[in-house]
């Protein structure tokens, strides 16, 4: 930085400047001297004030009297004659209102710091308000007065410096004129209303008025910060512990210097659970009032009420909302009942809550435009009925999120959602014949259809499944004397109901679906068991909702996404099977040597273990899945077994008579797959086993029939060719993966 010896020369002495130029000599020498000199000098004056580490204050602090006296000599030379002279008389006028508005400013910036200090807070902000018009006025006059831009620069920094020291003093002000204190038992608000602008009160005796810091934080455009804070520092302190119990007293004490208010229990007071009492809200209203007029009597007992600058009026802009809201969420929302028949005496307290809001606006609390407790009122039926939805969507979250495995069987005797308990032709379709009853269903509507189509075939889904399609009739029948929102929220939180399962399922339960095959089949009758009720839920409730729910209220638009989603691991798992299935074929090495005892042997085992292993399989599904869904995939499963021995044997050439004997025993144990197309119904003299016809699922299973037939005499050459002509029709190793995809 510069020194003041350091100070370019051109500012101490007469420069051809813009200025000289368009003089050219036609000006008064002595006039054009005076104004150079005297520009010079307060541009001395201020860099040597402002600059850093300048401290040789050699010039003249107050030159207002040269400038104003040759303001007037430049007032009264006369007009130029033509334009040019005119304009050199204005660049003349404009030069010296820059140095009037550098002088002003200088002196606003040396008696800044007398006024802090003396606790004339109003004044410092009206005085920095001066130094900000001061400083525009500087920047419209430099480029026209020849002004440097370091001497702009350092007037700059030092407001600035200035505006921010007021600042932080006003905010050091403001906090100690409100300090909060929060114990276990009680909470207390300290309003002290004078404040030492010093520690040590070198200039004077009074203290500063908090109301006056307020003021000045006006003038600052800094208040409405410092409200939002403290209108927080209330509700948390204050109006929080009064929602949580207003049993307790809330009380004033006042001294010459401070008042305070608190909140906490009393000698004789009991602390009680008032939330649960009917005049809980009561209670809380007259206590939020009570807080809100001792607020208005300490905080702002001098407050003034000029509109926009009314500290009260912007304290209420930032408690407003926040107060209400909280009013809303842990007071009016919690009283909701859970009975609705309870909920026509909720309406008594409406009342209540309107003249809370009335009350509250009449002492400036409350924003004029603040109506959110009003819009409660209004909606308390839909208020009740998203209450309800939330409960119920918590009730499902941690319905699926249990780890009960138990299923029941469906359809059972109190099973809802059959389509033939919802039209108006059920008992006409309960006397048709059997035939007639498979061909169409109802009559009425012209609707003509396979029966099959909405019939949900016997099998076990799980206890989740079950439980939230029963809450989803709860939900839709309980409105049917609700009013229309309350059936709204009803209809979309069944909707919501469902979309928790596929949500919440694939996610949580993920590692079983994928690894337990007995989960993913159970997850698969879970999603076409809902689906089965998605496709029925629409028509039957259509009644009970209002326009334009009734025409257009449907569940049909989420049975593709489950029947994907459903189907999709489904697949998955039987991929998965059918890899494991070819993994432990694999370990028999092929069907070469087999005269040898240990080769055989192998072989043996890896086929025991794909059958073991397809038994495991059976007893996970065959109790769980619909009858002919299992048994198409116990067809595909079959057939990946006696697809991967004939691809086997199709690589060999020739065996010996010894070598068939033994293919034909290791080809036999497939044999025992029959019994998994059994159905085996009651015990001992009721026994009985229903045999299904297994060609009908597996496409190999009488062709490996007779390959195994043949073994026993036809010709090696014979059994390849009737082995490759069968893989060439089926598609060798690619048929099942076709069935698969």
């Amino acid at each position: 930085m510069l020194a003041a010896s350091e100070i370019p020369s051109h500012y101490g002495r007469r420069q051809e400047s813009s200025l000289s130029r368009l003089l050219s000599g036609k000006l008064d020498a002595p006039l054009e001297e005076q104004l150079e000199t005297l520009k010079s000098n307060v541009f001395l004056t201020i860099i040597s004030y402002y600059k850093d580490f300048v401290n040789s204050y050699q010039y003249r602090f107050d030159l207002r009297d040269e400038i104003a006296a040759l303001a007037e000599q430049i007032e009264a030379s006369p007009k130029g004659t033509t334009a040019v002279a005119n304009r050199e008389r204005d660049l003349k006028l404009k030069t010296v209102s820059l140095l009037e508005a550098i002088t002003k400013l200088h002196v606003e910036l040396q008696g800044f710091d007398q006024l802090v200090e003396t606790g004339e807070m109003i004044t410092a902000a009206d005085s920095v308000m001066e130094m900000g018009f001061l400083i525009e006025r500087l920047v419209s006059l430099k480029d026209d007065a020849d002004c440097p831009l370091e001497v702009l620069n350092a007037l700059k920094k030092e407001v600035t410096s200035k505006r921010a020291h007021l600042q932080q003093r006003l905010e050091e002000l403001f906090s100690a004129a409100y300090v909060f204190i929060s114990h276990n038992d009680y909470s207390e608000l300290k309003v002290t209303s004078r404040l030492l602008a010093t520690i040590a009160r070198t200039y004077f005796d009074s203290p500063i008025n908090h109301e006056d810091v307020k003021l000045a934080m006006v003038k600052m455009n800094s208040l409405e910060g410092a409200m939002r804070r403290l209108s927080r520092r209330i509700t948390a302190t204050l109006a929080m512990p009064i929602m949580r119990d207003p049993s307790l007293e809330l009380t004033l004490n006042r001294t010459k210097i401070a008042s305070t208010i608190r909140y906490g229990p009393s000698s004789g007071v009991v602390k009680t659970e008032a939330r649960q009492t009917e005049e809980y809200l009561p209670m809380v209203f007259d206590k939020l009032l009570k807080l809100a007029q001792l607020l208005k009597e300490t905080v702002f007992s001098g407050s003034s009420s000029d509109g926009a600058c009314d500290p009260i009026q912007i304290f209420a802009d930032s408690w407003s909302p926040e107060l209400a809201s909280k009013v809303l969420s842990e007071c009016l929302m919690p009283s909701i009942p859970e009975d609705p028949d309870a909920l026509g005496k909720y309406h008594e307290l409406v009342i209540e809550i309107r003249g809370f809001d009335e009350n509250m606006k009449k002492l400036g609390m409350f924003r004029k435009d603040q109506n959110d407790l009003l819009d409660f009122t209004v909606r308390v039926n839909q208020h009740y009925a998203q209450k309800r939805r939330a409960d119920l969507l918590m009730l499902v979250r941690d319905i699926l999120q249990s780890d009960d495995q138990n299923t029941v069987e469906v359809p059972g005797e109190l099973e809802r959602g059959d389509i033939f308990t919802v039209t108006s032709e059920t008992k006409a379709g309960k006397e048709m014949d059997e035939t007639k009853a498979a061909a169409k269903i109802g009559g009425k509507d012209g609707l003509e259809m396979a029966e099959a189509r909405f019939k949900l075939p016997t099998c076990h889904v799980s206890k989740q499944a079950q439980a939230l399609v029963e809450l989803a009739h709860q939900t839709l029948e309980s409105v049917a004397t609700a009013d229309d929102s309350s059936k709204i929220e009803a209809f979309y939180c069944a909707r919501d109901i469902f979309d928790c399962y596929r949500a919440v399922i694939p996610v949580h339960h993920a590692d079983s679906l994928e690894n337990i095959p007995g989960r993913t089949m159970l997850f698969y009758n879970d999603c076409e068991y809902i689906c089965f009720h998605l496709l029925a839920m629409g028509y039957k409730y259509s009644t009970l909702l209002p326009y334009p729910l009734k025409q257009m209220g449907t569940f049909l638009d989420m049975v593709p996404s489950y029947r994907k989603l459903g189907e999709g691991y489904f697949r998955n798992q039987l991929r998965k099977q059918r890899d494991d299935l070819l993994a432990r074929l694999a370990e028999a090495g092929g069907f070469g040597s087999l005269s040898d005892d240990m080769r055989c042997e192998q072989v043996e085992k890896a086929i025991k273990a794909a059958l073991y292993h397809l038994n495991g399989l059976v007893k996970a599904w065959k109790p769980i899945m619909p009858l002919e869904i299992y048994l198409k995939s116990m067809g595909i499963l079959v057939d990946v077994i006696i697809s991967a021995i004939l691809n086997d044997v199709a690589e060999r050439s020739t065996w010996t008579k010894q070598e068939g004997h033994q293919l034909r025993y290791l080809m036999s144990l497939i044999d025992k797959t029959e019994a998994h197309f059994h159905r085996v119904s009651g015990v001992g003299k009721n026994k009985e086993i229903e045999r299904a016809p297994i060609p009908k699922y597996s496409n190999l299973w009488e062709v490996y029939r007779d390959i195994t037939d043949m073994l026993e005499a036809a010709s090696p050459e014979a059994v390849l060719e009737r082995i490759r002509n069968t893989l060439e029709t089926v598609g060798g190793k690619d048929n099942n993966q076709g069935r698969l995809r």
